[in-house]
């Protein structure tokens, strides 16, 4: 989550600190609205925010620069507003998704493109002047820049603020998101629990929120350690070679899909049937 999807306008620079559960229930929209529905959680209420569509087309170089640098580019949508955000990973994968990622994030304009291709020109990453493709939007100006498309996905959020029993300052954020990969061959669905801390509050937040929700529901969360770019890059290559057959319902991933999914990210490789 990122300050620009909170309503807020985002600065240069920021951290993130954030955990993920996956939602591995045989009925995913009940445990969506169960989660919903809870008003606290661990002592800390939960104060409704705004629902969200956001929409991210996320970019490479065609030589694929940017992933190995573990850095990304996206474009993100959501109402009429587009922002651009470069996003540098973090040196380790452990229980805390994404553990202070670096990030920049910028509305899109013509000086916020000039500056992030300034900064990722310093570091060796080098563009395409923008061709034809800036008169019809974010995205076209990007390819016509020689990037390539990587991940396309739309997500619909819900915002829980976790706020403290005395005090009226969330410490972190609660997003409930379902999740659409928009892949060649079909698009494919999940739903996952994402919680942020905000600068006020910290890991304690996120241990006791995170083991708050697996208490109340314990049978139907998973503990990530991916993000939704790398998790669905996996998706994308397990569909490509067979691996997902019998596992989606329609175009959602069902339960049993998850530890096939598991397997493949922890050891980078896709087994074959």
């Amino acid at each position: 989550m990122s300050e620009q999807s909170r309503g807020v306008r985002a600065g240069p620079s920021q951290r993130e600190l954030e955990v993920v559960l996956m939602i591995r229930a045989r009925d995913p929209g009940t445990t969506l609205e169960r989660v919903a529905g809870l008003s606290s959680i661990r002592g800390y209420q939960l104060r409704q925010g705004r629902a969200m569509r956001i929409h991210d087309v996320y970019f490479d170089t065609s030589e694929g620069m940017l992933g190995r640098k573990k850095m990304n580019l996206r474009i993100r949508k959501m109402g009429g507003d587009y922002w651009i955000t470069w996003k540098r990973g973090p040196g380790l994968l452990g229980l805390w998704n994404r553990n202070e990622r670096r990030e920049l994030e910028l509305p899109w304009t013509q000086d916020s493109v000039s500056k992030m291709t300034g900064e990722l020109a310093r570091i060796g990453v080098k563009f395409l002047p923008a061709g034809d493709g800036a008169l019809s939007g974010p995205v076209e100006t990007l390819r016509s820049m020689g990037l390539r498309v990587i991940q396309d996905r739309e997500t619909n959020r819900q915002v829980r603020e976790a706020i403290p029993t005395k005090g009226d300052r969330p410490l972190a954020e609660l997003a409930i998101d379902s999740v659409s990969y928009h892949f060649q061959a079909q698009d494919v669905r999940l739903d996952e629990l994402e919680v942020e801390a905000k600068p006020s509050g910290g890991r304690r937040v996120l241990e006791n929120l995170r083991d708050g929700l697996l208490e109340l529901l314990k049978e139907e969360l998973e503990p990530w350690r991916w993000g939704k770019l790398v998790t669905g890059k996996m998706i994308e290559r397990m569909l490509s070679k067979g691996r997902l057959e019998g596992l989606l319902e329609g175009s959602r991933l069902r339960p049993e899909a998850y530890e096939r999914l598991r397997g493949a990210l922890e050891t980078g490789i896709v087994r074959p049937l």
